[in-house]
């Protein structure tokens, strides 16, 4: 008798369970991908560098590498902007950029600063620059010679507005220049 009452309970058991996971299956809401929208307009960026960047003396290169770059630039992986040799402190470098989409936009920075003795921090600012408004910025930093490399979200508006530049795209920030 023990052994069919523990049959019988294993089976309730079990059947409870299928038909548990059977009930969540169907209720299961299908997830769904983000719509993607692309910003209207031609960009590019306005990058511009608060120290002097130059190749990293310790990096390893291969033979067809001459020299290690001293900024590089990507967004949704691709190369947007990068610069072997010295990059000056203020020099405003404007690569064209394709793909911006409205909302938040992720572009990777590193750099690379040429006097890594400096007691004074660094930092990279970026600009997003629509049909040459400026519409968009953040910077990245780091500490007195350290290298700078890091990921910069800049939230681009969709539609052109009245044309004043945001702080990462907060609409109560005006950041015209």
């Amino acid at each position: 008798m023990r052994p069919i009452l523990a049959l019988l309970l294993a089976v309730a058991i079990i059947g409870g369970m299928k038909l548990f996971l059977a009930a969540t299956e169907e209720n299961k809401v299908q997830s769904s991908q983000p719509v993607v929208v692309a910003a209207m307009g031609d960009f590019e960026l306005d990058i511009q560098l608060t120290f002097n960047a130059g190749p990293d003396p310790f990096s390893v290169t291969s033979s067809d590498d001459k020299e290690s770059p001293s900024l590089i630039v990507e967004h949704q992986g691709k190369t947007v902007l990068q610069k072997t040799g010295t990059v000056s402190a203020g020099e405003v470098l404007r690569p064209k950029v394709s793909g911006i989409v409205a909302g938040v936009n992720e572009f990777y920075i590193a750099a690379t600063p040429q006097d890594t003795g400096s007691l004074v921090p660094g930092a990279v600012r970026v600009r997003v620059i629509r049909d040459g408004v400026p519409i968009a910025k953040s910077w990245i930093d780091a500490e007195p010679g350290e290298r700078i490399e890091g990921v910069v979200r800049i939230d681009v508006p969709g539609k052109i507005d009245d044309g004043n530049e945001r702080e990462n795209g907060d609409p109560s920030s005006d950041m015209s220049e």
